[in-house]
Order: C-alpha cells, then structure tokens, then sequence
C-alpha cells in the first residue's frame, strides 16, 4: 500500500498474515526482552496456519525463537519436549478451544505466562480468562503489535522475577 506506514516492509510485516496493521508503524528491531534474556521461546497456537506463520515471522524479526502450530491438541506434547518461555495461543479454535487450552497449560506448566488472541471476545469470556492465573494478556484481532511486544515483555520479565502473572487485558 503506498503511502501508508506499513510502506517497504515485508508482507509479513505490513500486517498480520494479510491484516492491515495498528495505525503504528511496525519497529522492526530487536525486542528488550530479546536483549536482556537472549532469544525467548515462543509457541502460537493458531487454527489458521498462515496467521500464526506470519505472527511466527514478526516475531524472528523482533529477536524472539518462535515456532507456530494449527492443532491445539499438539500442545502440551510440544510444550513437554521444547523449552518454552511463552505461549501465544488463538481463543476459537475448532480441534481445542483456546480456553481449555489454558486450563490445561496451567495444570501441567503452572509457570508457562499464556497471551490469548482473539477477534471473537465477550465480556464474560474476557473476565473468565482475567481471573486464570497464567494468562499473562489478552489481545484483540487485528492485533496491535507493540502492544503485543509489551505484553510478551512484561510476562517474559515476571517469569524471570518467578513471581505470580498480574493480568494484563487490553484492546488492540
């Protein structure tokens, strides 16, 4: 799109898998968290593998180790074996929904801060989620990417400190 903010970036970068993005021009450098801590792990679970895939590439470019996967069922073998730091999971998905996905998350890796990303939230889903101690936020699609960057800092830095997750809700 010419003209626009987003002008001479990647396409994974102009926007999320196709998404326009925040008003905000995307910073691609690397993340603070990324400096202080070396290259944090990430999880995405997504249903719609390309939105994962993109959201997988803007995190690389931001200095974080990111791996995407479309099956939510897959995650707590994957969980298991990899050395994550984070998880950045979709709420609606059709094989595990993004809430019992947490609850189990929570039951086998209490410490493991979960971000949640929908287009889909309620008012009671969103309180729901505010009260379960590892969901570090809760982000709305289109997502706002600094605001996500923020969120993924501020979890990463409390589970370095080990102290407990202090919800984060916001609106992108």
């Amino acid at each position: 799109v010419m003209g626009s903010p987003a002008e001479g970036l990647s396409v994974a970068a102009r926007g999320y898998a196709g998404v326009q993005p925040h008003r905000t021009p995307l910073r691609l450098r690397p993340h603070a968290s990324c400096e202080r801590k070396g290259m944090p792990k990430i999880l995405i679970v997504d249903d719609a593998r390309f939105l994962g895939e993109g959201l997988k590439r803007i995190l690389r470019i931001k200095g974080f180790e990111a791996v995407s996967i479309d099956d939510g069922r897959r995650v707590l073998d994957i969980v298991r074996t990899g050395k994550f730091d984070a998880v950045i999971t979709d709420l609606r998905m059709p094989q595990m929904p993004g809430e019992d996905l947490i609850t189990r998350l929570k039951e086998g890796f209490p410490n493991l801060p979960c971000i949640v990303m929908t287009g889909h939230a309620t008012r009671d889903c969103v309180l729901r989620l505010a009260r379960e101690p590892n969901v570090a936020g809760i982000l709305v699609k289109p997502l706002n990417y600094e605001r996500l960057f923020t969120t993924l800092s501020q979890a990463l830095d409390r589970k370095l400190q080990e102290t407990p997750i202090v919800n984060n809700v916001a609106k992108s």
